[in-house]
């Protein structure tokens, strides 16, 4: 018996490299340490941090280097929160991962992205995703004003797929915080450390 209807997908951090080394890496050129970089950048555990806004839609990527950089300048520090955008274009996409989802849609599986991200950032990464032959569906934060790990947005992604059963989807994401928001609106769940890992993990559950 097939347990799954969907497989549901984030974007950076698994169909694509992470932003994460990315952000490491300019901590260390900037000599401040990673978590802290981090937090200035994208702020974690903030819902009102300029990037949770940007990727919701409410401010453009424009304000987001405003108001992150006086957050960076008032923590002492002299960075350009503008040079994020070029690093995200720096990223990758996971062949291997993109062909395990041409053979998840041979095999009669709905597939879906749903991913945090910027207006910004969109013709990129829909110039180097096939959407159209991969995804029943895409799920953008700033196009539908909700971001991951919010339970609308796992709703609304259910919803687009058909209105199928959170038990009946899997779904795969880098970040821990996003995977328990997925549990907690009934999604099983993958949290991928890597391309070949997330493969495996997907071959497993799938079995």
């Amino acid at each position: 018996m097939i347990k799954y209807d969907a497989i549901i997908f984030d974007l950076g951090g698994v169909l694509i490299s992470s932003p994460f080394g990315a952000l490491s890496d300019g901590a260390r050129a900037a000599g401040i340490d990673p978590v802290e970089y981090a937090e200035l950048f994208i702020g974690y555990a903030s819902p009102t941090h300029p990037w949770h806004e940007c990727e919701r839609g409410e401010i453009t990527y424009e304000t987001y280097t405003a108001q992150t950089q006086a957050l960076i300048s008032a923590a002492g520090h002299d960075v350009d929160p503008g040079q994020f955008l070029s690093v995200l274009e720096t990223l990758y996409v996971h062949e291997a991962l993109l062909d395990k989802v041409r053979l998840l849609r041979k095999t009669g599986y709905k597939t879906a992205i749903l991913t945090n991200n910027i207006a910004e950032y969109r013709v990129w990464w829909r110039n180097r995703i096939p959407v159209g032959e991969l995804f029943d569906t895409v799920v953008d934060s700033h196009e539908v004003g909700m971001r991951k790990p919010d339970a609308g947005i796992f709703a609304l992604t259910l919803e687009r797929l058909g209105g199928i059963a959170p038990q009946r989807c899997l779904f795969l994401d880098d970040a821990a915080v996003n995977i328990q928001g997925a549990q907690r609106a009934g999604l099983d769940v993958i949290l991928v450390t890597g391309e070949q890992q997330a493969i495996a993990a997907l071959d497993a559950a799938l079995s």
